[in-house]
């Protein structure tokens, strides 16, 4: 086994941590989905499922290919620069033709296409696992009704679906 200072761990598992915080920002979006007072339980439920997946990912070794220079190859700055912009773009243009409620579903589409980019820097099959994952919740979301009673489900779906697969592809190996 090899010795890794926290700062080493840190920077060769840096994508991970991005994946794993990212994942918590869509569980809470699914939290919010629930009517009050369940909403409580589900921001709840949903940090302590991040917990756990923090303390696994801190417990693995560092992988060596994460150990990449990924946020300074091209084929990611082009990634995360088409990501922005294709959000703006989706954020204005669907209100305009009336589907306001399938922006944040288009949201996770285009950020799960942005992976592919990352893939194409880092050769990692992960991110195409994180592609498939993120955009098959997110094209699932548009087609549910956006309510259920009082639950907005289609963001309770597009939410949680998109948290546990960048939870799980963060705390998995290549």
């Amino acid at each position: 086994m090899t010795f890794h200072t926290p700062r080493t761990r840190l920077v060769r598992n840096i994508s991970r941590l991005i994946g794993w915080l990212f994942g918590t920002f869509w569980a809470l979006l699914g939290a919010s989905a629930l009517p009050r007072p369940y909403d409580r339980t589900g921001y709840i439920l949903a940090l302590v499922i991040a917990l756990i997946f923090l303390v696994r990912l801190r417990r693995q070794e560092p992988t060596t290919a994460a150990a990449k220079p990924l946020f300074r190859t091209p084929a990611y700055l082009i990634a995360v620069s088409a990501e922005f912009l294709c959000m703006y773009a989706a954020s204005l243009l669907f209100p305009r033709f009336g589907a306001q409620q399938q922006v944040y579903s288009a949201v996770g589409c285009i950020v799960g296409l942005h992976f592919i980019g990352l893939w194409c820097a880092t050769g990692s099959r992960r991110f195409l696992r994180i592609t498939a994952g993120m955009c098959f919740v997110s094209l699932l979301s548009m087609i549910m009704p956006f309510t259920w009673h009082t639950i907005v489900l289609r963001y309770l779906l597009l939410g949680a679906g998109n948290a546990i697969v960048l939870w799980l592809a963060a705390s998995g190996t290549d």
